[in-house]
């Protein structure tokens, strides 16, 4: 009986870490979804919710990059065709 409450334990501390490397790991390679729920009120639960909160930042950031690099090569393109248009208006 000792040996599987042990075990019953155990799987208990060491299942809600396993998903945190996961959550880790899916940072990391930028594919980190918000379905990172640890219902636990301990200490690995409060990890869970800044990794999860972590990880929206991240995503939310990186869109806000995409968007500005983007912009950034629109405006690029637009300068370009103005100068082409200048020397052609010149010309």
């Amino acid at each position: 009986i000792g040996l599987g409450f042990g075990a019953w334990v155990a799987r208990g501390l060491t299942y809600p870490l396993q998903r945190l490397v996961k959550a880790t790991e899916a940072i990391e390679s930028w594919t980190f979804t918000d379905d990172l729920v640890v219902k636990s009120r301990d200490e690995v639960g409060a990890l869970a919710r800044a990794f999860t909160h972590m990880g929206r930042s991240l995503k939310l950031q990186r869109e806000r990059t995409d968007d500005l690099q983007l912009k950034l090569v629109l405006s690029e393109r637009l300068a370009a065709v103005g100068q082409v248009a200048r020397g052609v208006g010149h010309e």
